[in-house]
């Protein structure tokens, strides 16, 4: 699985959409397939902390996501 910072997926074309979807979406990947798994350091930001969430390029869903305090 690859990371990447906010200035990281911000900059590249095809993952500075994700900054428009929120980490809680219903649907979640169905894949399993860690190989096209992203994980996006500061994806959103909440009372508690800020959320990285793990996105599968594949099929274009949220994995997982965690509250950072």
């Amino acid at each position: 699985m690859k990371v990447y910072t906010r200035e990281q997926w911000l900059g590249d074309s095809e993952l500075r959409k994700w900054a428009m979807k929120p980490a809680t979406w219903d649907k979640r990947c169905q894949c399993g397939n860690e190989e096209h798994w992203i994980e996006l350091i500061d994806h959103e930001s909440c009372i508690i902390g800020r959320i990285d969430t793990v996105i599968c390029t594949k099929c274009n869903e949220v994995e997982s996501f965690r509250i950072i305090r």
